[in-house]
């Protein structure tokens, strides 16, 4: 099958790429440095190769492509609609969970699709706090990201130290740079006994923390709610002092990190493997283009 993928610039999307019986031309402004490109062609314009069974797409700059799409739907965090003009050119919307596409009004549309994160579980892995860092967040360009929750963070942080990891997050006062390539990121959770999720959602970044095996304190998620269960798999917050009061508490028992940390990772391994995901993707693949054909 030959897919026509228009990737996001995160690099969290590569578990798709390697959907297996897939050739994919991708075009994106891929972190290489972050997490490499698996082997696939590389175009500017999906004129440069074709012709394509499916595309995957993730804006409206390809919607003229000329052949069954699917489009990947970024969280939807202000409970906007689908965009229209979209929706009408498309042959499913697929988001990482139900929770963003009820929040577009696509939560009963047929033509809605959910997929969630893959999560490599294998490299994701091997967490021991033994490090000099306690308190963790991961993100890019945190600052200028209202989603992130930078008030919360800034105000937690006040209270107890938060690192900040991640690219353009220059004006945190606790920024300590960023990875240049996955496995550095890898061994910074690794390293640190708690990471603080000050999102209103739990994204990439919080679920590959639980991967590692970190114990996580996240503020009230708007999404995979049943998924985040308090005392068993993290810790949730509803305000700033809750919030300090629940890192404080983990910091101070060893044993309590230890089992959020295993109750976390066991957790992540049964929901988001990314085998799993590919299956999904592969099974989604054949049936947008069988639903072509009809």
């Amino acid at each position: 099958m030959n897919i026509f993928y228009e990737a996001m610039h995160t690099g969290h999307d590569r578990e798709v790429l390697l959907t297996p019986g897939c050739d994919f031309t991708v075009v994106a402004n891929w972190p290489h440095h972050e997490r490499p490109l698996p082997p696939c062609r590389i175009a500017k314009e999906p004129e440069e190769a074709g012709p394509y069974d499916l595309a995957v797409l993730g804006t409206d700059r390809f919607l003229r492509t000329k052949c069954p799409k699917l489009y990947r739907y970024h969280i939807n965090f202000g409970h906007e609609p689908f965009p229209r003009h979209i929706l009408e050119q498309i042959d499913f919307a697929v988001f990482t969970n139900w929770e963003s596409a009820e929040r577009c009004g696509m939560g009963d549309d047929p033509r809605s699709k959910v997929i969630e994160h893959a999560i490599d579980c294998d490299l994701f892995s091997g967490w021991h706090g033994e490090g000099p860092g306690e308190v963790l967040f991961v993100g890019n360009n945190i600052p200028r990201r209202k989603e992130k929750g930078p008030d919360i963070l800034w105000a937690v942080d006040a209270e107890i130290q938060v690192d900040l990891y991640g690219y353009a997050n220059e004006g945190y006062r606790h920024s300590i740079g960023a990875a240049s390539h996955v496995e550095e990121l890898v061994e910074v959770l690794r390293r640190y006994k708690i990471y603080f999720n000050s999102s209103c959602e739990a994204g990439v970044s919080t679920l590959e923390a639980m991967a590692v095996g970190m114990p996580v304190v996240t503020m009230e998620p708007g999404n995979f709610k049943s998924f985040m269960q308090d005392g068993k798999n993290c810790l949730v917050a509803r305000t700033v002092l809750e919030a300090a009061k629940r890192i404080r508490e983990l910091l101070e028992t060893p044993s309590l990190r230890a089992q959020l940390g295993g109750s976390g990772r066991c957790a992540v391994l049964g929901r988001f493997e990314a085998e799993g995901r590919r299956k999904e993707w592969k099974s989604l693949f054949d049936e947008t283009v069988a639903k072509s054909r009809v």
